[in-house]
């Protein structure tokens, strides 16, 4: 279960096709994923799932001179491709 979130710069993006459309994402777009594990919540007409505890949380930016290519090989991340980096450090919380 995901949540996404993003800032104007990112929101206006997705608003105009980005990244299906096969352009970049501009400078100072800035995403946030938050997951949990879900759970089924049993009280409720149609036991629908719910959000539980945190999985992770993932920070994308584009910025391309503070996160310039340093020459390392990486594999890469679907948003990568469309010229975001991952800011920090994504793991799953226990």
């Amino acid at each position: 279960m995901a949540v996404i979130l993003g800032n104007p710069t990112m929101v206006n993006a997705y608003k105009e096709g980005i990244p299906g459309n096969g352009k970049p994402f501009p400078e100072g777009a800035k995403l946030a994923k938050i997951h949990w594990n879900p759970k089924t919540q049993v009280t409720y007409p149609g036991q629908p799932l719910v959000p539980d505890t945190l999985h992770d949380i993932d920070f994308m930016v584009k910025d391309s001179k503070r996160f310039a290519e340093s020459g390392r090989r990486r594999l890469p991340h679907r948003s990568e491709e469309a010229g975001l980096r991952f800011h920090g450090v994504s793991q799953e919380v226990t």
